[in-house]
């Protein structure tokens, strides 16, 4: 039994780290064009 217990908890814990993964690389990229637009002197436009 604890031995589901811990796989489950690891399941979760992967699961857990790809999604902030997946976040954190989504904020970076758009910091990354927000920061090219800024460059290039075009108004940002929302």
């Amino acid at each position: 039994m604890d031995k589901v217990f811990q796989s489950v908890f690891y399941l979760f814990l992967i699961i857990i780290l790809f999604k902030l993964s997946q976040f954190a690389y989504r904020v970076i990229r758009e910091r990354k064009y927000r920061k090219e637009l800024a460059q290039s002197g075009m108004p940002y436009i929302d």
